[in-house]
This record gives structure tokens, sequence and C-alpha cells, in this order.
């Protein structure tokens, strides 16, 4: 279950465009108007299409959804250096096509949501200090493959959602003193995160719904006095919520019902 990468606040969106791409289709968008982002969802591309992305000189911004990706594919997309942005869902990649990535130098924030990530490629990921904010969404990291994010000293964005990454894993995220906006949807933590959790000291939009921590937690989330936008379970009504506004007033709490 993918989610879009967490903006950082010095990022913004840019114009997307969403379609079916043949490889045809890919050339014609290299022409006027300038086309700043592209996603390619569910569809066959060759190399040589992506090939074509290179030529965009406005392109900034590149998402393949369910696209099978080879080694060519990702020798093609190294090419498009303007990139600032790649988000790859469920493409398939290896260990070695991820290898091959870090060679995108100008790359700020990437996806590999849905993706197999093993220590081979955790550790080329840990080479690409430039990165701002990463989401591994629905892949197959675990606790132990946090430790080589310690090694990105620029992330202020990480997305962990639908992993498994439990409540050991929150000890080594306490380290990470320089991330901003965290997302932990659908883990398998629980009440002993929040201790963790609450040791961060930047951290100001925290994602922790679709978890085991529910209105039983509420005196160890009133701890997360650091953060400021708290989305959190649909099992906390309009009671526990309310709670919490009282407990946190300079935070956004928030579940898919109620914002308080």
């Amino acid at each position: 279950m993918a989610q879009d990468i967490p903006a950082t606040a010095d990022t913004p969106q840019p114009p997307r465009v969403s379609n079916v791409f043949t490889d045809l289709d890919l050339k014609k968008l290299s022409e006027p108007p300038p086309v700043e982002a592209v996603v390619v969802q569910s569809t066959q591309v060759t190399p040589r299409g992506l090939a074509e992305l290179a030529r965009f000189p406005a392109l900034r911004s590149i998402e393949l959804d369910h696209v099978p990706v080879s080694d060519a594919g990702i020798a093609a997309l190294t090419k498009a250096g303007q990139i600032n942005r790649l988000s790859l869902i469920a493409t398939g990649l290896n260990s070695q096509q991820i290898l091959s990535l870090t060679a995108c130098e100008n790359i700020l924030e990437l996806g590999l949501q849905e993706e197999t990530i093993d220590s081979a490629a955790l550790a080329a990921i840990s080479r690409m200090k430039q990165l701002k904010s990463l989401s591994l969404n629905g892949s197959s990291i675990d606790d132990k493959g946090l430790d080589y994010f310690q090694a990105l000293p620029n992330l202020t964005a990480l997305s962990l959602a639908f992993t498994a990454v439990t409540s050991e894993g929150t000890v080594k995220l306490e380290k990470f003193d320089h991330v901003q906006v965290l997302s932990l949807a659908g883990t398998r933590i629980g009440k002993a995160a929040l201790i963790h959790l609450a040791r961060m000291p930047r951290l100001e939009v925290l994602h922790i719904q679709y978890t085991s921590i529910g209105p039983r937690c509420l005196e160890e989330i009133k701890q997360l006095k650091q953060v400021r936008i708290l989305e959190v379970s649909n099992s906390f009504g309009i009671h526990a919520l309310l709670e919490l506004k009282q407990a946190l007033p300079k935070t956004l709490v928030y579940n898919a019902g109620n914002h308080m």
C-alpha cells in the first residue's frame, strides 16, 4: 500500500502529467510546453522511452508506478540528471539497480515503495548523502535496516508506512535528531515506541494510524510535545482527541474522521 513521499517544507510540488504512456507519448512530452513532473502507471515503457525523459530540460520529478524497469531502463533514468524527485513503486528493482541510482546526485527525494530492499540496497541508499526525503512504504525493510540511514545527514522526511518496523526500531529512530516528518502508519509499533518518538527533538509531523497505538496510550502520546501534526487511528473517538488537544494545544491531532 503505497503513499506519497512526505513533502519537505522547502520542496514545492510541481505540476504533474499522469497517464498510461507509450514510448511515443514520452517523446511527445519533450515538446513545449515544458513538463516538470511525469507519472507513468501500470504500462510497458521501454528503456528507449525512459531515455526520452533525459531530454526534458524542465523535468524535476519522475514517478513509475507498477512499471517493470530493466537494467537498461535504470541506466536511462540516471541520465536524467536534472531530476530531484524519483519515486519507484513496485517496479521489481534489485539491489544492483538501486546501486546504479546513486549516480543520480541531484535526487533529493527518493521513493522505493513496495520494493524488495536487502542489505546491499540499503548500503547503496546510505551513499546518497544529499537525500532530504526517503519513502520505503510497503517495502521489505525491518528494524535492522534502519541502521543504514544514520549515514544520511540531510534526511528530514522518512516514511516507513506498512513495513515490518516495530517498537524496537524506534530505539534507533530516536537517534535521528534531524528527522522532522515521520510516517510509521501501518507498522508493528506499539505503546513502547512512544517513549522513543518523544525523544526526537525536531520531529514535527508524525503518522501512527493503523497501528496498535490506541486510546489506552493517551498518557504516552501526551509526551509528544514537540510534534505539531499528529495523525492517529480511527479508534480515537472525539473524547480522546479532545483530551489530546488539551494536553497538546499547539498540535493538530486528527484521524480520518476528526480534526482537533
